[in-house]
């Protein structure tokens, strides 16, 4: 019986399998076909980075824009505010045209005036990056007293 045992190891270590070597190299093959799956998600990911940095700005821009025009600067021709997440928001006008008295109908002249201004915003974000948005807008202000 032992001589039938010592037969069964020699047969068992004779059968097919893998040694550690194949496993070592089947290792290696697999780990160089993920290297560039690898890079493909580090690329992934750096994309989707800048895709949330581009939607951020362009929120950050429509809600400065949808401020502007709010702003009135013949009243408040510069200012500063903070519009959340991270963004400042800072304005200056300067005149781009006349003043002119605003007429009603029938040459009616009004206690109101208005004038062109060039309103420069500059948006910065939390890490000091600046967007810069210029556009002309009118600007109305009460300077005259009433026709008496």
């Amino acid at each position: 019986m032992s001589f039938a045992g010592a037969a069964d190891v020699h047969r068992t270590s004779s059968q097919s399998g893998f040694s550690v070597l194949e496993v070592i190299a089947a290792m290696a093959v697999l780990s160089m076909a993920l290297i560039p799956l690898l890079s493909f998600q580090s690329q992934l990911g750096a994309g989707a980075a800048r895709l949330e940095h581009q939607s951020q700005v362009t929120i950050a821009r429509t809600v400065a824009q949808d401020y502007a025009s709010l702003i009135n600067p013949a009243i408040i021709p510069q200012g500063r505010l903070t519009i959340g997440a991270g963004w400042t928001l800072a304005w200056d006008s300067v005149p781009a045209g006349p003043v002119q008295r605003a007429r009603w109908g029938l040459g009616v002249s009004s206690r109101h005036t208005s004038q062109l201004f060039t309103l420069t915003l500059r948006l910065q974000n939390s890490t000091g990056r600046q967007h810069i948005i210029t556009q002309t807008v009118l600007g109305v202000s009460e300077l005259f007293p009433a026709d008496g």
